[in-house]
């Protein structure tokens, strides 16, 4: 707006000298708007691109091992010493046991078939340890609803906005707005929509992978639906085999 003042007032006036000094002052304001808005979004379109070509690789590899099952976030503890991410080979819901994952598996194949399945790093990981820095205190050992309310923290570090979270017995859900974040969300979602179901985005996954480590149970993802700008997770906790 500045910039398109500074050039119409010296097109209208382009002998006067107090209109000529007015448009070159509006002109330098202009540009240091400008300059200041590209340095401030910078670190938001810098992350915007990191959180979409995690989601894209971890995506792909789930479709080139054919992984059909929605995605369960494993929290840290004992032999695991970060948060990881499993995605059933089929969509059947998986019996789970703690002694047969450390921080070497990669693939499950102990069982059923149906209980095979990649073992990743959960794309929420960094960011789940960010709310506990920031927020100065751990998930672990928290009762669950308490940490629905400590999930808040995502908001104040403008990850998202109107975050609530509520669980009753063991079935979660967990409501949230896209702010900075929405285009990011929107490309994902419509280069392959399974993005969210098998928890490879850490967008929604960063909201459930802390009630996982405050109950140290693991949370199998159920359904998330878009409708605009506002998003819904539900999710479920497994008891361990």
């Amino acid at each position: 707006a500045f910039i398109v003042s500074s050039a119409t007032l010296y097109l209208v006036l382009p002998e006067e000298d107090v209109a000529i000094r007015a448009a070159f002052s509006m002109l330098l304001v202009g540009i240091f708007l400008l300059f200041v808005r590209v340095r401030y979004d910078m670190p938001d379109m810098v992350s915007a691109r990191s959180i979409e070509s995690l989601a894209l690789s971890l995506d792909r590899v789930a479709r080139g091992l054919k992984l059909q099952g929605r995605g369960i976030l494993i929290p840290r503890g004992g032999a695991l010493k970060r948060d990881k991410l499993f995605i059933p080979l089929h969509e059947g819901v998986p019996m789970l046991e703690k002694a047969a994952m450390d921080e070497e598996t990669v693939f499950i194949t102990e069982g059923f078939s149906k209980d095979f399945g990649a073992f990743l790093e959960s794309p929420a990981s960094g960011i789940v340890d960010l709310f506990e820095e920031q927020g100065e205190g751990k998930f672990k050992g928290t009762e669950a609803q308490q940490a629905c309310s400590m999930v808040k923290i995502a908001e104040g570090l403008d990850l998202m906005g109107s975050v609530d979270a509520d669980i009753e017995a063991d079935a979660i859900k967990i409501t949230y707005s896209h702010t900075t974040y929405l285009d990011t969300c929107e490309s994902l979602r419509k280069r392959n929509d399974w993005v969210c179901e098998r928890g490879t985005c850490p967008l929604c996954t960063s909201l459930l992978a802390p009630l996982a480590r405050a109950v140290g149970m693991p949370v199998r993802i159920e359904t998330i639906d878009k409708r605009g700008k506002r998003v819904t997770v539900r999710a479920r906790f497994m008891e361990w085999s």
